[in-house]
C-alpha cells in the first residue's frame, strides 16, 4: 500500500494559521518528515509548546517534534538567518544534528537581494528579505558571462562561489542611486539603518565578505543534502508532511499578479521533488474567518474598502502599526465597532483579533469571509478539506451595528454574476461584492473542544461555507 503524503496550503493571502495545522497534524498523525517545499524567510510562524515560545521562518514546522525536517529545492535560503533560528532553536531544546536535512538546490539569498528588494519591493509589502531578486536571479540565470543566482551545493563546492556573490553585490551597492534613477525609484526606499550600512560596507571588502560567509557555511554544512532523491526515499519509507508558504492569491502565476510572492504556493508544485505519484495524497486548505491581507491588491471584502488600503499602506504600512493603533483607539473600541463607518469597524476587528504582522506589526487589511475565494481555491488547489481558523473573532460581529456576520458569497463584473476570482488586478478591482448576513453569537469559545456543544449559530455558519464551498470543514 502507498504511503501517505499530507499536504497544506493557504486559501487566501497567507496568515491563515498554516504553522497550528502543521503542529496539530505532527501530535495526532504519524509522519516520518515534514519539509518546506517553497517561500523563504519571508514566511513563518510562532511555535509554543509549554514555556517554548519558538519563532521560524526559515525552519519548517516540527522543530520540537520526533521527525525528520526538511528544506526542499523550491526554497530561497537565508544561511545566516536560519543558522540564527537554529541557535535558538537547539537554546530551548531542540536536537536537529542528524534530523534537519536542507537541499543543496536551494537558492541561497545573497546580500545584493536584500538591497534590491528594500528599494523596489515596497509597494508590494515585500518584508525586504530578497526574495524576488533572488527568484528573478535564478531565472535570470546568468548576467552575459556572469552568474546571477548561486545554490547552496555551489558555495559547498566551490568558495568561487563566495567570489561570485562578493562581485554582485559590489557591482550593486556601488551602483545603487544609478539603479533607483533608472528605475525612477526613490533611493530613500532602503531605509538602511546604521547598524545596517556599517555592515553593507564591511560587505564591500572582499576579505571580510568571504571570512563571513566562510564561517556560516562551515557551520551549515552538516545540514545540507546532497543526495536530490531524499525526499523520493522518505517518501517511500512512511508517511510525510509538506507544509506551503503564503497562499492560493498570492501564487506568482495564479495569484493577484504583481500583488502576489515570488515562489509557487500551491500544493502541486510540492511534487516536483520526488514525491511518488502513486502516493495515498491528503490536501489540506488553511483559511480564517476573518480575512486578512498585507499589502496592496483588489480586496473585494475589506472593510473600508479602498480608503483601508491606503491607511495601512501608508509609509508602506509603518504609519499604523500596532502601538500607533493601540495609543489612537484603544478606548473607542465598543465605539469603533458599532461606527456606520466601514474603515472604524475593520481597524477595531483588526485590534481585536490582533491582525498585525507578527515580525513588522504592520497593520492587516481585514475583510468579511469571501467563500468566492475559498471555492476557487479549493477547486484550484484539489482539496480534501478545509481548517478554518479563528472563529472565535466571529463573536465580533455580535457587537457590531447589524449584529450579522457579513459573508461574501458572490461576485458581479460589469453587471454580470460570476462565481470565480478574476485573472487581471483591473478586473478584480471592478468586482462588486455579493453578501449575505449570517446570525451571530456571544459566546466564548476559547476554553471548547466539543463541536456539538458549540453555539448554534456557528454550526450553522460552519454548515453555510461547506455548503457554499463544495467541501467538508474541520
Amino acid at each position: 500500500m502507498a504511503n501517505k503524503v499530507k499536504i497544506i496550503g493557504g486559501t487566501q493571502r497567507g496568515d491563515e494559521g498554516k504553522g497550528k495545522e502543521t503542529s496539530w497534524s505532527l501530535s495526532n498523525e504519524n509522519h516520518k518528515l515534514v519539509g518546506r517545499f517553497a517561500g523563504g524567510s519571508n514566511a513563518g510562524h510562532t511555535v509554543r509548546i509549554g514555556d517554548i515560545d519558538f519563532k521560524s521562518h526559515q525552519l519548517p514546522s516540527g522543530v520540537f517534534n520526533d521527525v525528520d525536517l526538511g528544506i526542499f529545492p523550491g526554497c530561497i535560503f537565508n544561511i545566516g538567518k536560519t543558522l540564527t533560528e537554529i541557535d535558538d532553536a537547539q537554546s530551548k531544546g531542540a536536537k536537529l544534528d542528524g534530523r534537519l536535512h536542507i537541499s543543496d538546490q536551494v537558492t541561497i539569498v545573497q546580500p545584493h537581494h536584500i538591497l534590491l528588494d528594500r528599494l523596489f519591493g515596497r509597494t508590494v509589502a515585500s518584508t525586504g528579505n530578497g526574495i524576488s531578486p533572488a527568484v528573478a536571479d535564478r531565472a535570470m540565470r546568468m548576467y552575459g558571462d556572469h552568474l546571477a543566482a548561486v545554490t547552496l551545493g555551489n558555495l559547498m563546492d566551490s568558495s568561487e562561489y563566495i567570489d561570485v556573490m562578493h562581485e554582485n553585490f559590489q557591482r550593486t551597492w556601488t551602483t545603487i542611486n544609478q539603479v533607483a534613477t533608472m528605475y525612477r525609484v526613490d533611493v530613500n526606499n532602503l531605509k538602511l539603518n546604521n547598524k545596517e550600512k556599517e555592515e553593507f560596507q564591511k560587505l564591500m571588502k572582499k576579505e571580510y565578505f568571504t571570512r563571513v560567509f566562510s564561517e556560516l557555511l562551515e557551520r551549515m554544512s552538516k545540514y545540507v543534502e546532497r543526495d536530490p532523491l531524499f525526499l523520493r526515499r522518505k517518501a517511500e519509507e512512511g508517511n510525510v508532511l509538506l507544509e506551503g508558504a503564503q497562499a492560493f492569491l498570492l501564487d506568482p502565476l495564479l495569484g493577484t499578479y504583481p500583488y502576489n510572492t515570488a515562489t509557487h504556493t500551491l500544493p502541486a508544485y510540492s511534487l516536483l521533488f520526488g514525491i511518488p505519484l502513486d502516493s495515498e495524497f491528503e490536501i489540506v486548505g488553511v483559511a480564517k474567518a476573518l480575512f486578512s491581507a498585507v499589502g496592496n491588491g483588489p480586496f473585494p471584502s475589506e472593510f473600508g474598502g479602498p480608503r483601508s488600503e491606503e491607511y495601512c499602506m501608508e509609509d508602506g504600512g509603518n504609519a499604523h502599526k500596532k502601538e500607533s493603533e493601540k495609543t489612537a483607539y484603544y478606548h473607542n473600541l465598543d465605539e469603533l465597532l458599532r461606527s456606520d463607518d466601514p474603515l472604524q469597524v475593520g481597524i477595531a476587528l483588526r485590534m481585536l483579533s490582533e491582525e498585525y504582522g507578527s515580525t513588522t506589526e504592520r497593520p492587516r487589511r481585514i475583510g468579511a469571509l469571501d467563500l468566492v475565494v475559498l471555492r476557487h481555491a479549493a477547486k484550484i488547489m484539489d482539496l480534501d478539506y478545509l481548517v478554518l481558523n479563528k472563529c472565535d473573532d466571529l463573536a465580533l460581529f455580535s457587537r457590531t451595528r447589524s449584529e450579522k456576520i457579513p459573508v461574501v458569497v458572490g461576485y458581479e463584473l460589469d453587471g454580470e454574476r460570476i462565481d470565480y476570482v478574476p485573472t487581471t488586478v483591473d478586473r478584480y478591482r471592478r468586482v462588486v461584492p455579493v453578501y449575505e448576513h449570517l446570525d451571530s453569537f456571544t459566546e466564548d469559545l476559547s476554553e471548547m473542544r466539543d463541536y456539538n456543544k458549540m453555539p448554534k449559530a456557528l454550526k450553522t455558519f460552519v454548515s453555510y461555507v461547506e455548503d457554499h464551498v463544495g467541501i467538508p470543514l474541520r
